[in-house]
């Protein structure tokens, strides 16, 4: 494994590493925590490891089981990721901390579900975990988690649209929100809903966006996260895997985007470690 590289989130205000600025340092978003072959996803272990390939903010799947404890899990079902079988829903903790998680090619770990409590003090001084909250699970409920384990400044919760966003602005205004931003519409309709600009990471999708658009955001003081994930056919990940050339993630910060959220996080994370290169190609995209 590569050596630990210094964290940026360590060294000043998490919500400051949320804000763009000039001289803001690049990050990968590795999706479901960074699995890998023999780090199953949304796992302790395999958050620990994603950070050992650099600065990071690791998405994580928040869900909730029967008696009310909320785990890190993408599937309502235990049968893909772990030893179990069965609805999450149905499932009380006593059951699920018993089971082995599972890695992506269905190899048995020696690595436990962990409680959305636990990935939370992992966090401090760590890294900045982006919750997925899970269809089921009560988002002041999480908050209220968040609270009791000091935690604000590690997390920022993934939103599915303006409404949703609202609400969740509304329950913990002090939260930064993922909020999908492409256009200058959609900024527009994320100013009239009363969002503050200084609680919002742009979401840019799966697509590239005009670089037009990189630095409207910017100047609006908003970090932009451009999605490679996936690995069907359209996906970026896929082509940049094909393709052989992984210096295609450092091209896309080049072009605008500050955080890649991607399944290749070890690819993506090594393309970019370098800030000089990427500052640049951000003055040679800005002249063009």
């Amino acid at each position: 494994l590569p050596a630990r590289c210094p964290n940026p989130v360590t060294q000043r205000s998490r919500r400051d590493r949320r804000r763009w600025g000039p001289g803001h340092v690049p990050m990968g978003s590795p999706d479901r925590g960074g699995p890998m072959p023999g780090y199953p996803e949304n796992a302790l272990e395999t958050l620990e490891n994603a950070t050992k390939y650099g600065p990071a903010i690791l998405e994580v799947d928040v869900a909730t089981l029967q008696d009310g404890t909320m785990v890190l899990m993408h599937d309502y079902t235990l049968d893909r990721t772990t030893t179990g079988t069965g609805q999450l829903h149905d499932t009380t903790w006593q059951t699920a901390k018993s089971l082995n998680l599972r890695d992506e090619s269905g190899k048995v770990t020696p690595f436990r579900i962990p409680r959305l409590s636990d990935a939370l003090m992992w966090a401090k001084g760590r890294a900045i975990l982006n919750l997925d909250i899970k269809r089921g699970t009560d988002f002041s409920l999480v908050m209220d988690l968040v609270r009791q384990t000091d935690t604000l400044d590690h997390v920022m919760a993934i939103t599915y649209s303006v409404k949703q966003a609202v609400t969740f602005n509304r329950i913990a205004p002090e939260m930064m929100l993922s909020v999908r931003i492409r256009s200058t519409s959609e900024l527009q309709a994320v100013k009239n809903a009363g969002i503050p600009l200084n609680r919002v990471v742009a979401w840019a999708g799966r697509k590239l966006l005009d670089p037009v658009v990189y630095r409207m955001l910017h100047n609006n003081g908003i970090m932009v996260m451009q999605g490679t994930l996936g690995f069907d056919d359209t996906s970026l990940d896929h082509q940049i895997m094909l393709s052989g050339n992984d210096s295609q993630y450092l091209a896309i910060i080049g072009r605008g985007a500050d955080i890649i959220a991607t399944d290749r996080h070890w690819a993506a994370q090594k393309a970019i470690r370098f800030p000089a290169l990427v500052y640049f190609l951000r003055g040679k995209a800005r002249s063009n």
